[in-house]
């Protein structure tokens, strides 16, 4: 997925000013992968949300199995502007949840061929690419090639 949450949020023990965002604001990322004859679900982490006066974060995850293809659709929303420095340890805490979340593994494993016997592991943020916003196409392409091969028995 890509990292809808990018805000830099320090730690701070004891923030005596309230923390700025620039807007309230919402995003929503879907990110659809697509998998050849041969390939399953291994480990699909479990739908979540998270609650917060100030903030809100929900993904869902959907393995179709018939058509191979695993769906995650993730929602942020940032509902104030200002955040009480009261509050600030709430908001940390927030950050810290959805990241570990959206650092989560999917793992996808090949029924057939030993090259996938451990499964294909993810991380959901995708893998270091100059622009983000490609990150997950890029990681698509290179999963459907790199299954591709497998499939026809190529390493």
């Amino acid at each position: 997925l890509y990292p809808i949450f990018d805000e830099e949020i320090p730690e701070y023990e004891n923030r005596k000013r309230d923390y700025y965002f620039t807007c309230p604001y919402q995003a929503i990322d879907t990110t659809v992968y697509k998998f050849p004859a041969g390939f399953n679900a291994e480990n699909i982490p479990k739908n979540k949300l998270i609650e917060f006066p100030f903030a809100y974060y929900n993904c869902n995850y959907n393995w179709d199995a018939a058509t191979r293809t695993l769906t995650a659709i993730a929602t942020l929303q940032i509902k104030e502007r200002v955040i009480k420095a009261a509050d600030y340890k709430k908001l940390v805490d927030f950050k810290k949840q959805v990241m570990a979340d959206m650092n989560e593994k999917i793992v996808i494993r090949h029924d057939r061929s030993p090259v996938f016997s451990g499964g294909i592991a993810r991380d959901r943020r995708g893998p270091i690419a100059a622009e983000p916003s490609q990150a997950g196409l890029k990681a698509t392409r290179r999963v459907e090639e790199r299954a591709q091969r497998v499939s026809n028995g190529a390493p």
